[in-house]
């Protein structure tokens, strides 16, 4: 006992703390300080961590071409005559701002397909707007072998009647369309609309 105390002094006494300290501090400090993100680090050194973007890499060779695909089935042929009992529709516009009160004005519509043989008179309807018939329930429809003619909007123009354009004179439709023709009843005129027809 007496050779222990001997070796103890205030100097090994000091040292023995400063290590128990040291060693608990550097856990603490391990503890307390371990990086989890970049963002525990200063921008500005982070800035300073990153290396500088490289050079692109030289471009590559192109790939082998792939295999062609499977042929696809050939698609149907379109008609050459609308077929009977089939509808289709399309739109008109007449516009005229440069006209006088008492002059004809008309429109020509051509049909996408023509008909199996022409429409003729008695057999087309025209519509005023919000107005239908029972050939012509509504736009977009029509009773077979009727021209069905639906006015939108119109201004200043009364409907006289459809023509044939294939033939001078001839009233209803022609195998390849139809036209429409009005009174005017001012200096500027319009009528549009939708039309439907089906064939024969």
């Amino acid at each position: 006992m007496k050779t222990i105390r001997r070796h103890v002094s205030y100097a090994n006494v000091v040292a023995t703390l400063a290590l128990v300290f040291a060693m608990s501090g550097s856990a603490i400090a391990a503890k307390h300080y371990l990086l989890s993100s970049t963002r525990q680090i200063s921008p500005s050194l982070l800035k300073k961590l990153r290396g500088r973007t490289g050079k692109p890499g030289p471009r590559g060779t192109t790939g082998a071409q792939g295999p062609a695909g499977a042929k696809g089935e050939t698609g149907s042929p379109a008609p050459s005559v609308l077929t009977s009992g089939r509808s289709e529709s399309g739109v008109y516009a007449l516009t005229d701002s440069n006209t006088k009160a008492g002059a004809e004005a008309s429109v020509g519509v051509t049909f996408p397909i023509p008909l199996p043989e022409r429409l003729p008179e008695g057999k087309y309807r025209y519509l005023p707007p919000g107005n239908t018939s029972p050939e012509c329930s509504g736009p977009g429809h029509s009773a077979p072998g009727f021209l069905c003619v639906y006015s939108t909007e119109t201004f200043e123009l009364d409907f006289e009647n459809i023509f044939n354009p294939e033939k001078s004179g001839v009233f209803g439709s022609g195998v390849f369309g139809f036209e429409i023709a009005f009174a005017t009843k001012g200096t500027a005129v319009f009528d549009l609309g939708t039309w439907t027809v089906t064939a024969p």
